[in-house]
């Protein structure tokens, strides 16, 4: 049977992705460029006597004497010629088309049942993420991204990471917990590069899957076929094998440095886990887990220059960047001092300074007319320190205490999405004109719309 038969006879069975099929067809031909390679060396190396250890031979069929030489030395424990390697060759590959997608350098990409899940993950956004490098599997290249102690496994299966953000996913076996009980970890450091993350460079968030994604839109929590949860549900944190996944979010806080995490290495060490107790770990499984890769990705983003004001509220968006993972808009917005206040419950009002927000950003528009208006996840949002100052880029922390609060004029919106997404599928961006709107009621006429596809690239 050759390449094509067998893969005939495959897609019988198994519904093969065009890319995975592409891939594969280069792994065949590397597979035949190899074959031919070592077969052409072995040849040369047996005639001039500096073979030595395993070898492939390359037999003739009207060859009886080369057929012996190679029967004996296959007894012997020696590879045996062409055939057998090349076989053992495309039954691995079947194996791997079966388990996930083989990438174009021979790792194997399988996605994480909680990143398919609640990011909502198409076989087109699998592609194109893995041709554009945005996501890899650091468990599949390298020993030092699983570890094991106390009977507990946990193994760095998936990164998702562009220039400013990065999801880290964690397959985690041998933690027990009852159906009703929340897993929990009790300590967690990042280091990039050798330094820890403080919260000036970097925020991060963590959390179990705990069975709930996100609705079509983003604006409500389902169970993964899309139907609703009940009122007294409890989630659902075993995945089908019995194991589970923890979520890791990193971000760059400092827009003057993309990219700053990808090609660093990365370690991050778990201490203690067990069952948690409203806000408390009840520790089961003691001791440490790190776990150290090199971080990969991409910063490949569809960035559009705009001038767009959005209504009469005086705010103008002039910039964004857009990726599969994240949202970054820049918007024309002088800074304008408030007071605001409020009651305590003991009838007492307080008061403080603080300043006027422009109107906030909640998704996006896509091509075919959805409203993704819960599209936003963790991130952050305020002024840019001003371009004379050494920290141009960086966000100011206290705009109401800035030394010269009249030079703050942009203000930025930086934030993952909830779902991957396809940045030339989108149409629009959204703002809330509305802000006592519902996010799942939204409609268009509570937004500010604004167009990204016909803007300046």
């Amino acid at each position: 049977m050759n390449e094509q038969e067998f893969l005939n006879e495959l897609r019988s069975d198994v519904s093969i992705p065009g890319n995975v099929q592409r891939k594969a067809d280069e792994a065949f031909a590397q597979i035949r460029a190899f074959a031919k390679e070592t077969g052409k060396k072995g040849a040369e190396e047996e005639k001039s006597g500096k073979a030595a250890g395993p070898q492939i031979v390359t037999v003739s069929g009207d060859d009886p004497a080369r057929r012996e030489d190679a029967r004996r030395r296959g007894k012997s424990g020696r590879k045996k010629p062409g055939g057998k390697k090349r076989l053992v060759l495309v039954a691995a590959l079947a194996a791997s088309l079966t388990a996930g997608t083989v990438a174009a350098a021979g790792t194997l990409i399988k996605w994480s049942h909680s990143t398919e899940k609640s990011m909502h993950v198409t076989e087109s956004l699998k592609e194109q993420a893995e041709s554009e490098g945005l996501i890899d599997s650091p468990d599949q290249k390298t020993e030092t991204a699983s570890a094991t102690n106390d009977g507990v496994t946990v193994k760095a299966v998936e990164t998702l990471a562009d220039s400013y953000f990065a999801r880290f996913t964690f397959n985690i076996t041998g933690l027990e917990f009852g159906e009703d009980e929340e897993p929990g970890i009790d300590g967690i450091n990042i280091y990039v590069d050798g330094t820890e993350v403080s919260y000036l460079d970097y925020s991060w968030s963590g959390a179990f899957y705990d069975g709930w994604v996100g609705n079509d839109t983003g604006t409500k929590a389902v169970h993964e076929d899309g139907s609703p949860i009940g009122e007294d549900e409890k989630e659902n944190f075993h995945l089908p094998d019995g194991s589970c996944e923890f979520t890791l979010d990193l971000y760059n806080q400092d827009s003057s440095k993309p990219g700053e995490m990808l090609g660093k290495p990365i370690e991050v060490v778990f201490t203690d886990m067990g069952i948690m107790d409203k806000t408390v770990v009840n520790v089961t499984k003691k001791g440490t887990w790190k776990l150290k890769w090199t971080m990969s990705g991409t910063g490949s983003q569809k960035e559009v220059t705009l001038d767009e004001k959005l209504g009469d509220t005086g705010a103008t968006v002039t910039k964004a960047a857009i990726s599969p993972l994240s949202i970054l808009v820049w918007l024309e917005w002088p800074y304008q001092a408030t007071t605001e206040s409020a009651e305590t419950e003991s009838g007492e009002v307080i008061t403080w300074d603080t300043y006027k927000m422009p109107p906030s950003i909640t998704g996006v528009r896509l091509k075919n007319g959805k409203l993704l208006t819960g599209l936003l996840n963790g991130g952050s949002e305020g002024y840019e320190e001003p371009e004379t100052t050494s920290g141009a880029d960086s966000l100011v922390e206290s705009p109401e205490a800035f030394s010269d609060p009249s030079s703050l004029h942009t203000f930025t919106y930086r934030f993952a999405t909830s779902r991957l997404i396809d940045p030339d599928e989108v149409d629009a961006l959204l703002f809330i004109k509305n802000e006592s709107v519902p996010r799942d009621s939204l409609t268009e006429d509570d937004l500010y719309i604004v167009p990204v596809n016909s803007a300046k690239k």
